[in-house]
């Protein structure tokens, strides 16, 4: 269990971060199914993670390719 008043709470981001990095990758492809799937891992990792949930939104709200 990570407390979020210590440092820990920098590698939980970290971690969150490079899972949604991937999803990135995946949304400049437009390939929107893989970047949620690697937007939701991040967030599995990291709940509070307000980019990431933006991110996820973005390609869960694109018209199908």
């Amino acid at each position: 269990r990570i407390r979020r008043n210590t440092f820990e709470v920098s590698y939980l981001e970290k971690y969150a971060r490079a899972a949604a990095a991937m999803g990135d990758q995946f949304a400049t492809q437009h390939l929107d199914t893989q970047a949620a799937a690697w937007y939701r891992h991040a967030l599995a990792i990291d709940p509070e993670a307000a980019e990431i949930q933006a991110a996820l939104a973005k390609v869960s709200n694109a018209a199908p390719r």
